[in-house]
């Protein structure tokens, strides 16, 4: 027994949480594999080429008895391929277009699937045509089309029963329809929603052996995307009941089960309190209720049952033949048990908690839920939907009651549940009400002058909202409406919000990277007496009762990520403020490998390559001054710096920053000589000379950067040598130059009129004084 009660006890929270009621599904017993289904047709018109005619496709066609008609593949119009098209036009006397294919005659279950679109006319039918015990009479198994506006089944001896759904022309619909010889039962979906459940059968067929289906009458065009017709033998074993919950009652357990089985001509409701006990069996034979079968136990062996007592339940599709033979199929069993008060869930983050219900026959239809926005439903069993929500409101905890409670007029109150932290309590009341003594400021509740506003297909209602404050673990009473107002249509009642009070939980921002062991968090709360309790990874590490509002805490830390979250509850309660925070530690230096330098360079500028393991930051300085921007690195790619130089001796200093704060660094020694270059030779007309001639005009000149820090005097020394290598004549040209300062430098004169084995040079120099080459010869022939 008790693993069974424990494995209820689990369903029950999970559905409950996500249905919001206490709808308990469980598995099924196991029952006999059915027989396969075979396939009688089959038939996908998308591929079929358009004016198609259905004779060819294996279809009879049967002409209107006045008018045109047709019946042939073309284009989808609502979609891509071809679909069967069957019209009417111009018809008189209600004659219509009819497409009909035969196939085996079938004893069993036959199930017609098909997808079709009106595309003009009200009252297509779509049809399964049996026979009658002789073999001969056509008869109607089961007859679809439309009336008033709905999707209806048409019975030869009852008429047409109108379903939930609207038909429209113009609109595609897929339409499944069960129809079992055995039970005479059939059962119908559109769109895959159950619309007819286990009605009986339009006439009295003894088997299934066409599909039929027509235009409306005088003008009407339908169109057919796929017709599928599949059959199941008959069986002696029905299948076992799915889907089975129940919802706990006053001395009373309500069970509901999956609709639509075909096969079950009734179903045998079971009950006992032990395993060993015989069962108690009553006969449900109650059809098309939708969406569930229902029905409710409240007696076991002739007596009441008890509240607070689990009972076994269970629930079998009994299958009657034609011959009035009866079948039973497994037992589907579950546990459940009766209450006058109903406990319902809260999902685990909820300050609202231990919700207990007073109205036993629609407490489970009350659920806790988060959030309530534009559009939803804030009473169960009720179509009112909210239409404005002031935007505070609409990310709060809620209780969904069930409209039909509010009539609740025998208990002392009709709901009460536990605030799981200190919470402001809000109940919307509507503004039409009197208001009731349990809302009243002697209460301690207060209008506060907000609304929400609901309406449905009718009225428009404005909810006015009361609050109240509450600690820590306090019960909420939920009093009753005023049942007359109620009653009266004066009053739709209530449903209540409620807020947790935030601690206040606020920290200074935490750096993502360390290379210390710990990190330090500093933060606030609004009140003392908080637990802040820190996690890493999910795992506490640190706790502390806080005597004030401000707090410092270290966290330690592992060697690479950190994910860390603080969190600050009040005592007593389980919900809290949290922080989250991801830290990093990384105590080891990045790895920094440098190309060598030059010791000694002539150019301004150096190019630094390199790498280093991990992402780090680079920065290069010369006498504590920064030379180039920072930059980042990534791990193992190469990157190169081009490195500013000053005139002499460079002492640069390079470090590798990792994002946790661990440096590297490496120093590099590099000699710079400013060097002017090299002069070239010019005529007069700026032109690049290659050899003397005579009587010519020669120059040298050489654009100069002073690409050092301190002021320059730069000389240009041109000199003419004859054929011995004597001077012959010389000229120069001489500025100073300031740091970053740029000018041309010419010199020249005229060549004389012979000038075989004549030579130029060019040279400059810092000056007469110094005397110092700042450049390489430059010579001319």
């Amino acid at each position: 027994m008790r693993p069974l009660i424990q494995r209820f006890l689990g369903s029950m929270l999970v559905l409950s949480l996500l249905a919001g009621s206490l709808a308990l599904p469980v598995a099924s017993t196991q029952a006999a594999e059915p027989a396969a289904a075979s396939v009688l047709v089959e038939d996908n018109f998308t591929g079929v080429p358009a004016g198609t005619g259905a004779a060819s496709l294996g279809y009879q066609y049967t002409a209107p008895a006045s008018g045109t008609g047709q019946a042939e593949t073309a284009a989808d119009p609502g979609g891509t391929g071809s679909v069967m098209r069957l019209a009417v036009k111009g018809g008189t006397g209600g004659s219509f277009a009819e497409l009909s294919k035969t196939f085996e005659s079938q004893k069993g279950t036959v199930t017609f699937e098909t997808s079709f679109l009106s595309a003009s006319g009200t009252q297509p039918y779509l049809n399964l045509i049996g026979r009658d015990a002789s073999g001969t009479a056509d008869l109607f198994a089961a007859r679809l089309s439309s009336s008033r506006g709905k999707i209806a089944f048409f019975s030869t001896k009852n008429g047409p029963a109108d379903s939930s759904v609207a038909f429209t022309p113009g609109t595609w619909y897929n339409l499944k329809v069960e129809a079992n010889v055995q039970t005479q039962k059939v059962s119908v979906w559109v769109d895959g929603t159950l619309i007819f459940s286990r009605i009986g059968i339009a006439d009295s067929v003894r088997s299934i052996h066409k599909l039929q289906l027509t235009t409306s009458p005088s003008d009407g065009e339908l169109y057919i995307r796929k017709v599928t017709v599949k059959a199941a033998p008959v069986t002696d074993t029905p299948p076992a009941p799915t889907g089975l919950y129940y919802v706990p009652r006053n001395q009373e357990i309500a069970i509901f089960w999956d609709a639509g089985v075909t096969h079950a001509s009734q179903h045998n409701i079971k009950i006992k309190e032990k395993p060993e006990d015989p069962w108690t069996v009553t006969v449900y034979n109650k059809t098309n209720f939708l969406p569930t079968e229902r029905t409710s136990i409240k007696k076991v062996n002739g007596t009441d049952i008890v509240n607070g007592r689990t009972y076994i339940v269970g629930v079998s599709s009994v299958l009657k033949d034609l011959d009035g033979k009866m079948y039973e199929g497994p037992t589907t069993v579950i546990e459940a048990a009766p209450n006058d008060i109903i406990s319902l869930p809260s999902p685990a983050g909820s300050v609202i908690g231990g919700l207990q219900v007073f109205d036993s026959y629609y407490g489970a239809k009350w659920a806790v839920k988060t959030g309530l926005h534009p559009g939803d439903a804030p009473f169960a069993e009720r179509d009112y939907k909210v239409t404005a929500i002031p935007s505070q409101y609409e990310h709060l905890d809620w209780i969904q009651p069930s409209g039909n409670s509010q009539k609740v007029a025998d208990k002392a109150q009709l709901a009460v549940f536990t605030a799981r932290d200190a919470a402001r309590v809000y109940v919307a009341m509507d503004a039409r009400a009197t208001l009731p003594a349990w809302l009243s400021p002697e209460a301690g509740w207060s209008e506060i002058g907000d609304t929400i506003r609901l309406e449905d297909s009718t009225y428009p209602y404005t909810m006015k909202l009361y609050r109240k404050e509450t600690a820590v673990n306090a019960p909420v009473t939920l009093g009753l409406n005023t049942v007359d107002e109620v009653n009266a249509g004066r009053n739709i009642g209530y449903f209540v919000l409620a807020e947790r009070k935030p601690v206040g939980l606020h920290t200074a921002p935490v750096a993502a990277w360390s290379n210390q062991r710990t990190v330090t968090v500093t933060g606030s709360v609004y009140e003392s007496g908080v637990t802040l309790s820190v996690y890493n990874h999910k795992s506490p590490v640190a706790a502390m009762v806080l005597d004030g509002t401000a707090f410092e805490v270290d966290v330690p830390l592992n060697l690479g990520p950190n994910e860390l979250e603080l969190r600050a509850q009040r005592p007593g309660s389980l919900l809290y403020d949290s922080v989250t925070a991801a830290v990093y530690y990384d105590p080891v230096a990045p790895e920094l490998q440098l190309a060598e330098l030059p010791s000694s360079v002539k150019t301004p500028v150096v190019e630094l390559k390199g790498s280093v393991n991990e992402t780090a930051s680079l920065t290069v300085t010369r006498a504590g001054m920064p030379i180039a921007g920072t930059v980042t690195a990534a791990a193992y790619e190469p990157f190169t710096l081009d490195l500013p130089l000053d005139e002499g001796e460079n002492r640069l200093i390079v470090t590798a920053e990792d994002p946790a704060g661990n440096k590297t660094v490496r120093e590099l020694t590099v000699h710079y000589t400013f060097w002017a270059g090299t002069p070239r030779f010019i005529n007069l007309d700026g032109r690049e000379l290659k050899t003397l001639s005579p009587g010519m005009q020669a120059a040298a000149e050489r654009s100069i950067t002073n690409t050092t820090s301190k002021t320059k005097q730069i000389m240009l020394i041109v000199i003419l040598l004859d054929s011995r290598q004597r001077m012959a004549d010389y000229t120069a040209a001489a500025a100073e130059f300031a740091p970053g300062e740029t000018k041309v430098l010419r010199a020249g004169f005229v060549l004389p009129s012979r000038t075989a084995g004549y030579t130029m040079k060019a040279y400059i120099w810092d000056g007469l004084d110094g005397m110092k080459p700042l450049s390489e010869e430059a010579v001319l022939r």
